[in-house]
C-alpha cells in the first residue's frame, strides 16, 4: 500500500484531522502521482529503445545473411524481442497502476479538503463564483467508478496506457513478420 494511501486511511479514521495534515498528505500524493507517471514513461522509453534496437539488428542480419546458419541465428532476434515484449506488458503496468492509485488518493483528499466544491469566493472572480478549485472533469472521470479498485481496473487499458499497448503489439507483429520471413528464406521460398 502506498504511503499516501495509508496516510489517507488514517486521516479518514481520525474524524478531526486538521487541514494542515491533509494538505501535507495531498502534497505527498501529488508527488507520488508525478513520480509514478514519470517512472511509467521512463519504462516505456526503455522498452521501446530496446525493442527498436533488437528489431533493427534482426533486420540488418536478415539483409546481410548469406548462409542457412545465419538465418537460423537470426531467429533469436524475434524470440528475444517477444520475451522482452511479454516483460514490457507487466513492467510498464506496475508504475501506471501506482499512478492511477495515486489519482484515487488525491481524489479522496481533494474532496476531504473541500477543493471539489464551489463557489469559494462569492465576491471574487467569476470563475470562483461558478467553479470549484479542482476542475469538474477530474471529479466526473473519477466518479465513473464506485471505488478505487474499479477506477484502476477501468483505466488499465485507457489513455496513454492504450497507446503503450498498441506499441507493444506493433512490435510483436513486426517480430512475427520478421520470423516468418526468415522461415520462408530457410525454406527456399
Amino acid at each position: 500500500m502506498m504511503v499516501a494511501e495509508e496516510s489517507t486511511q488514517r486521516a479518514e479514521e481520525a474524524p478531526h484531522a486538521d487541514n494542515g495534515d491533509l494538505l501535507q498528505l495531498y502534497s505527498t500524493a501529488k508527488s507520488e502521482e508525478f513520480h509514478f507517471l514519470n517512472a511509467h514513461h521512463s519504462r516505456v522509453a526503455f522498452y521501446a529503445g530496446l525493442l527498436t534496437t533488437l528489431l533493427a539488428a534482426t533486420l540488418g542480419g536478415l539483409a546481410n545473411a548469406t548462409e542457412t546458419l545465419h538465418y537460423g541465428l537470426i531467429l533469436f532476434g524475434p524470440a528475444v524481442s517477444i520475451l522482452v515484449i511479454i516483460t514490457a506488458f507487466s513492467g510498464t503496468w506496475r508504475p501506471y497502476r501506482r499512478f492511477l492509485e495515486a489519482v484515487t488518493v488525491i481524489a479522496k483528499l481533494e474532496e476531504r479538503l473541500g477543493l471539489t466544491k464551489g463557489p469559494l469566493h462569492p465576491k471574487g472572480s467569476k470563475w470562483y463564483q461558478t467553479e470549484p478549485l479542482v476542475p469538474d472533469r477530474f471529479a466526473k472521470s473519477r466518479d465513473q467508478a464506485v471505488c478505487s479498485e474499479k477506477f484502476v481496473s477501468m483505466h488499465r487499458r485507457r489513455g496513454f496506457r492504450r497507446a503503450v499497448l498498441w506499441l507493444l503489439w506493433l512490435y510483436m507483429v513486426c517480430n512475427i513478420a520478421v520470423a516468418a520471413l526468415v522461415v520462408l528464406r530457410l525454406a527456399g521460398v
